[in-house]
């Protein structure tokens, strides 16, 4: 594959790529056939999409509350009403068929309660949420799910008030799993997990940045997930606001997983990234090592991952650097120990390191104030803020990434924004400028592994027809 500024991608939607065989440590990778036809995206990547770039959601969300509920009192009449056939069908000495039938979850239901309600006896959903619990949380279980329930004539003693008897309970897991509670030849329930068919798809995207890189990849069909995962590899290196440049283009990798019906029900793993800036190519590779650690490398065998984010803040702008200015409130020239954001209010604020909450809560002219302390002797500081994330203490542990508070404009400020600090020791010193080592460096027998992941990924990404890969100019 050929890097440069004058190798542009062409425009053409992500496409599935050979199969890939995974062995023991998730990297061997080998060619199939070209001839899988394309799969079609199922409509929740649009929805994805939305979600992620959305801030006033309210009344959406509150529509969405009051339709769900909707569905789920839909449901729960369709399965009475179809119980109380079965009851008939009993009744009248007829020999029922068993009936089958899906009920979605609404918000604040508990299986027990559908059930029950449902007419199933109560000790026999006693029976059958104690059998799910050996294999599955049922307070893990989500609105919106839904749930397959299969009844057959009842006994009389066991069965629920509408005579329907229990037969079967599909509880969704993941996509990979569903949990299966089937009553035995002695009226007990036991649990089964149950492996859902679906196919891995190696997937390969393409294109020039021409507004956004987050634009740019849902239009070529890339799913929001994978796209949050392509901006966190680089938000350790790259300020996606001012770095990016006409002409720039990227090209990842990632796997998809499709049902039986071809359609998309997982966006899985980024395999391979390349960020092309300014004719410089950032490419980045996932790979898991002898010691079973999974994690993102460049090509020189060093982790991606730094003790810093370069930016704490997703989608905000820089309004004001690092360095003397003047000051907007004040109105004389003094050092501005630190860099500002501007964003609307109720932004997310991320730590941009793990480590342990030094300070916390109103401090002067920052206003609402959070002050990180890390293992390599640094501390970052986040001010303005509206509000703090739940729980959050002097003392806590926090994790890079991690929710901590959000924007605002508490303490001396002229309107929304995150004012942002990282110091050595006591001393404020630019973010900008800040050179982070690597978390890990692979050296030796390890780094000759890594190589020989990077030949299989680089062979497979040959394998990609032309019209798919980038254009040459």
């Amino acid at each position: 594959m050929t890097n440069g500024p004058d190798h542009a991608p062409s425009a053409t939607a992500s496409r599935p790529v050979p199969d890939v065989n995974r062995i023991a440590d998730g990297n061997s990778i080998s060619d199939g056939n070209w001839g899988a036809k394309r799969r079609r995206q199922c409509s929740w990547l649009l929805a994805g999409a939305a979600a992620l770039g959305a801030v006033a959601f309210g009344l959406a969300h509150l529509g969405a509350d009051v339709e769900e509920l909707g569905r789920s009192a839909l449901d729960r009449k369709t399965l009475d009403i179809s119980l109380a056939h079965l009851a008939r069908d009993r009744a009248a000495g007829a020999e029922p068929d068993a009936l089958e039938t899906t009920v979605r979850v609404g918000h604040g239901d508990t299986i027990l309660d559908i059930l029950i309600s449902g007419g199933v006896a109560r000790a026999d959903a006693n029976a059958a949420v104690a059998a799910l619990k050996t294999l599955f949380d049922p307070k893990k279980l989500k609105a919106g799910q839904e749930l397959t329930l299969r009844f057959g004539p009842g006994n009389g003693a066991s069965g629920g008030k509408d005579g329907g008897w229990l037969r079967e309970m599909i509880v969704p897991v993941n996509y990979l799993h569903d949990v299966a509670i089937r009553r035995g030849h002695a009226g007990g329930f036991a649990a089964d997990q149950v492996v859902k068919p679906v196919e891995r798809q190696p997937t390969y995207a393409a294109s020039m940045i021409d507004s956004s890189l987050y634009q740019a990849g849902l239009d070529k069909d890339v799913p929001a997930a994978v796209m949050a995962q392509f901006f966190q590899l680089y938000s350790y290196d790259v300020d996606f606001q001012r770095e990016i440049q006409p002409r720039d283009h990227f090209e990842v990798l990632y796997d998809q997983y499709v049902n039986e019906a071809g359609e998309l029900v997982h966006a899985g793993q980024v395999r391979f990234a390349q960020l092309t800036l300014s004719g410089k190519a950032l490419r980045v590779f996932h790979y898991v090592a002898a010691d079973g650690k999974a994690d993102y490398f460049d090509e020189r065998g060093e982790s991606v991952r730094k003790a810093l984010l370069r930016t704490p803040i997703d989608g905000a702008r820089l309004t004001s650097r690092f360095g003397m200015r003047q000051h907007p409130i004040l109105g004389y020239s003094a050092m501005h120990r630190g860099i500002d954001f501007a964003a609307v209010t109720g932004t997310p604020i991320q730590a941009a390191g793990s480590g342990t909450v030094d300070m916390i809560g109103p401090n002067g002219g920052y206003g609402n104030y959070i002050r990180i302390r890390h293992t390599n002797a640094f501390s970052t500081a986040y001010a303005h803020l509206s509000g703090y994330a739940a729980g959050l203490r002097k003392g806590a542990r926090v994790s890079q990434g991690q929710i901590i508070g959000f924007v605002g404009t508490t303490g001396q400020s002229t309107g929304p924004h995150l004012h942002y600090e990282v110091l050595s020791g006591s001393n404020q010193i630019n973010p900008l400028s800040v050179k982070m080592a690597a978390a890990r460096k692979l050296e030796g027998r390890e780094l000759v592994r890594y190589r020989s992941h990077v030949t299989d990924i680089e062979r497979l990404l040959r394998a990609v027809p032309p019209e798919q890969r980038l254009a040459r100019r």
